[in-house]
């Protein structure tokens, strides 16, 4: 009994823990809250008083849908079996005690594997046609984020815009600055280290830069962050004038960003796209980023083209959630036509 207590309390601190780091508080099983979620948070719950199941929302879990998840709930022994909490979705003892399973119940982004579908992208040519780069920077696969990414490429590609993707965590891509290349970085002084100079090249050939990440704490992850620090160095991405201040090196090219997020249910796309939910403070978040967004945009000599963000995440636990996925799919569409193509 004093074995089984010790491990059902670690199981606790590991989920909690999980939650934690996601952004999310654990809830107890009741009713969704019609309070204000925290923002920042990309697994944020919607008010209960929307008709639709939008918003982010507690996770259902990935595992409970595969086979492996159904064997571990066979074997688990009585009293610990694989039920679901009905807010969290978090499976049984066993599965949080795996840190592979960890995300899939606590995070309200991750996307069940049956829905989920795979895109790789063609690759740039030497042909004339325009160019994108799509940055990913999500540690995880089966998420909304990847849908959007794998939406996007896919439409352009369709579109006739040759496409190229960076995942960055699949292609092991170091962010931290270290003190050997801060120099380099920041004052132009040497060369680039290898790695850092194939994604130079990527960015040189491409028309359009694609950020694509889940918003953690209202910035890039450190993983996007730290790609656009190492990459976009100094005399790379800009130099000093002469007379003083700086000029941007990358002109000709635009720069947008795909981001996940978890504010107030309120809208998907940009400025002007909130859904009747608090639309003031959903246009003042999406200001705010475009500041950044401008500024750095004009650091780099390109075009700031906007962002698409999604505060609209298909519930894991809604009956319609395919359809819903499509839906959110089809917003994402609408909006990259009227950025690149009207």
């Amino acid at each position: 009994m004093i074995k089984k207590h010790f491990s059902l309390l670690m199981a606790g601190v590991l989920l909690a823990g999980a939650l934690s780091a996601c952004g999310q508080k654990a809830a107890a099983p009741a009713p969704e809250s019609t309070a204000a979620p925290v923002a920042g948070s990309e697994a944020a719950s919607t008010s209960a008083a929307e008709s639709e199941t939008t918003g982010t929302s507690a996770a259902k879990s990935e595992t409970a849908s595969t086979p492996a998840a159904e064997s571990e709930a066979a074997a688990a022994p009585a009293g610990e079996s694989g039920s679901s909490d009905a807010v969290s979705g978090a499976t049984s003892t066993a599965a949080a005690e795996s840190g592979a399973d960890v995300d899939m119940v606590t995070s309200a982004s991750v996307v069940p594997g049956e829905v989920m579908e795979d895109y790789t992208p063609k690759g740039f040519t030497d042909g004339e046609a325009k160019k994108a780069l799509f940055v990913v920077a999500d540690p995880r696969y089966a998420t909304v984020t990847r849908v959007l990414a794998n939406t996007a490429m896919s439409h352009l590609e369709d579109k006739g815009v040759e496409v190229e993707v960076r995942d960055l965590y699949a292609i092991g891509f170091d962010p931290v600055l270290s003190a050997e290349d801060f120099y380099y970085a920041k004052d132009g002084i040497g060369e680039p280290t290898d790695a850092v100079k194939t994604e130079q090249e990527y960015v040189t050939k491409a028309d359009y830069l694609i950020f694509v990440y889940p918003n953690w704490h209202d910035t890039p992850t450190a993983m996007a962050k730290g790609y656009m620090e190492k990459v976009f160095a100094k005399k790379f991405a800009y130099q000093d004038l002469p007379g003083g201040g700086l000029e941007g090196l990358l002109t000709g090219k635009g720069m947008y960003t795909i981001m996940n997020c978890g504010y107030l249910g309120g809208g998907r796309g940009w400025i002007g796209d909130g859904v009747g939910i608090e639309d003031e403070k959903w246009d003042r978040y999406m200001e705010a980023f475009k500041v950044f967004d401008d500024d750095t945009a004009a650091f780099w000599g390109v075009e700031n083209l906007g962002r698409f963000v999604n505060d609209r995440t298909p519930a894991n636990s809604s009956e319609q959630y395919s359809q819903e996925l499509e839906e959110l799919k089809g917003t994402l569409i609408e909006h990259l036509d009227r950025v690149f193509f009207s």
